[in-house]
């Protein structure tokens, strides 16, 4: 299977990227909103289901839906998600050890969090929809973009949502500061 295509996510792909969370929502009803939501209006599930719609009637970059198949057909399905955003749309960050130091200036988005399928994994699809994130924040304006890697070598596949210091470091991403001993902050500067 190979990566076909990577869209912004629009209403009208609404429902691949629920056939790609599960009627869970991904990593236990996240639905990507763990960033986008503080911690009292975060509501794993529904709730969040709701919200990330409703998130799409807005101007603001949500997210990116990448699409594969075979190589030799015409089949496609959903098979992986990347949240890009300008860094303002993410509240949660300014009460985490990843966030707080940073800025939420215009023109700094954010990559915060990946999600591939299962049984699509080790494929190199986080990397083909980084290169799309980084690709599609730079045409929207920005100057900058940030992710919040694992630099551990035994994180669980729970914790790899954020992608790795390697994955980032692939496409040109430098460590600008390590909050905790497992994180990294990292930009790219275009």
């Amino acid at each position: 299977m190979i990566i076909k295509r990577i869209v912004p996510l629009s209403g009208e792909a609404w429902a691949d990227l629920e056939e790609l969370f599960g009627r869970n929502g991904a990593c236990a009803g996240c639905w990507c909103m763990w960033w986008r939501a503080t911690k009292g209006v975060y509501q794993a599930g529904s709730g969040n289901r709701t919200a990330l719609r409703a998130s799409l009637d807005t101007d603001v970059s949500v997210g990116l839906l990448a699409y594969g198949g075979p190589p030799d057909s015409d089949e496609e399905r959903p098979v992986g998600w990347c949240a890009v955003a300008p860094r303002s749309s993410y509240p949660r960050l300014a009460s985490t050890a990843v966030g707080r130091a940073g800025r939420d200036e215009p023109g700094r988005w954010s990559v915060p969090c990946f999600f591939v399928r299962p049984g699509h994994r080790r494929r190199g699809f986080a990397d083909q929809l980084l290169a799309a994130a980084c690709e599609h924040s730079r045409s929207h304006g920005a100057a900058v973009v940030e992710g919040y890697p694992t630099t551990s070598r035994k994180a669980r596949v729970d914790d790899l949502y954020v992608g790795t210091k390697n994955l980032f470091a692939r496409h040109g991403f430098v460590v600008t500061r390590q909050p905790s001993p497992a994180r990294v902050v990292m930009e790219r500067t275009f």
